[in-house]
């Protein structure tokens, strides 16, 4: 099956490269009648075929998310679009990039985001809860 989600891409790079949808409306980009454990992992295949990242990050893992909703919602960013903080910030907490210290110090003082309240709160929204 072709995982289509030209249109999510479409939606996120018209909406300022960040955009909310349900796990019920990438379940039906894809073309499957049901959200299964198994259905997330093609959602997240079809959105990194698009060059999107997304967050919490544990809401497509079926060892996290045990049981999917079809109103869960999932942020999708655009993780290709270049100089977007937004997407390197959200690859730096997620741990999905490997940033050099210097790049990490950089990126996160830009932000005025250096001390470890406002890491915290920004891990507890792009990590899944334990």
């Amino acid at each position: 099956m072709q995982l289509d989600m030209r249109q999510i891409a479409r939606e996120c790079r018209a909406n300022h490269g960040l955009t909310k949808v349900s796990l019920g409306e990438l379940r039906a980009e894809i073309g499957y009648a049901k959200l299964g454990n198994w259905v997330l992992k093609y959602i997240a295949e079809g959105l990194q075929e698009q060059e999107l990242g997304f967050f919490p990050v544990g809401l497509l893992d079926p060892r996290v998310n045990e049981k999917p909703r079809q109103s869960q919602s999932l942020w999708i960013y655009d993780a290709a679009a270049e100089d977007s903080l937004l997407a390197q910030v959200a690859e730096i907490i997620s741990g999905s990039s490997n940033y050099r210290d210097e790049d990490v110090f950089s990126i996160m003082t830009g932000l005025g985001s250096s001390d470890s309240h406002t890491l915290r709160l920004i891990r507890e929204l792009v990590l899944p809860k334990p």
